[in-house]
């Protein structure tokens, strides 16, 4: 069957496009697009942020675009840092720490090379900043408040913990913010954009900051509750949800 290499959106490459062919009917492409979540613990099955063992997963298209949902997907590694069974399940080889590059194949077409990171089990977590009050101005653009920050490690090694998800939500006025809703009060990243997830960093830190609109909360003087939860329950014993109360007040 002959192929071309058909070039693909940047959203596409995003999630693993690889090689539509020339045949219409048949297999023409695969997509990267399930990693259950970004990191293993060594010694411990990959799961998803509910702590289920869950397995990789590939979405294989024909050259027309509709989906194969029976094709018969490989994935495979070269690094030692994992181990991958035959239905996709991935094992943190134990003592391993590092990056592990996956890579998925179906009909002789391969997939871009997604990474996970294999860490060592988290067992304590830490308040790195969590301030208690926020001054609150008429300019929208500088009514950040400091970030609310977490360090995740693991304590024999005292290293932090990469790969780890951590979502926080916000109460205002005894109800929680929509996930979505902007109109008063969000959570944001250091850039400044709409963000309730985060990932933790190289030194096990993850933190997200309160931004108030104006003016509709502009000279008041009133207080959220900031809540964030660490999805490490399926490898650790730690707690893994808090709560801060963030107090406005005018500027």
């Amino acid at each position: 069957m002959s192929r071309r290499w058909a070039g693909c959106s940047l959203a596409l490459l995003a999630a693993g496009c690889i090689d539509f062919g020339t045949d219409t009917n048949a297999i023409g492409a695969i997509s990267f697009d399930g990693i259950p979540y970004p990191a293993v613990v060594a010694g411990d099955t990959l799961r998803n942020e509910q702590g289920q063992v869950t397995a990789l997963r590939a979405t294989v298209r024909t050259g027309a675009g509709d989906s194969v949902p029976n094709a018969k997907v490989q994935f495979f590694t070269r690094d030692t840092t994992i181990q991958l069974t035959a239905d996709g399940i991935v094992i943190g080889r134990a003592s391993a720490t590092g990056l592990a590059r996956l890579f998925a194949t179906v009909d002789g077409l391969q997939s871009i090379t997604r990474e996970i990171d294999v860490v060592k089990r988290p067992d304590s977590v830490f308040f790195v900043s969590a301030p208690d009050t926020m001054s609150v101005g008429a300019a929208d653009t500088t009514n950040n408040s400091q970030p609310f920050v977490l360090r995740l490690i693991n304590k024999a090694s005292n290293n932090g913990i990469k790969g780890f998800l951590v979502r926080y939500t916000l109460e205002f006025r005894g109800a929680a913010i929509a996930p979505g809703d902007t109109t008063r009060i969000l959570l944001v990243d250091d850039s400044g954009r709409p963000s309730a997830l985060d990932t933790t960093d190289a030194t096990g830190n993850a933190g997200r900051r309160v931004h108030v609109r104006v003016p509709a909360l502009s000279g008041v003087t009133d207080s959220a509750v900031v809540r964030w939860r660490v999805s490490a329950g399926a490898y650790s014993s730690i707690q893994t949800e808090f709560r801060h109360v963030l107090r406005f007040r005018p500027r």
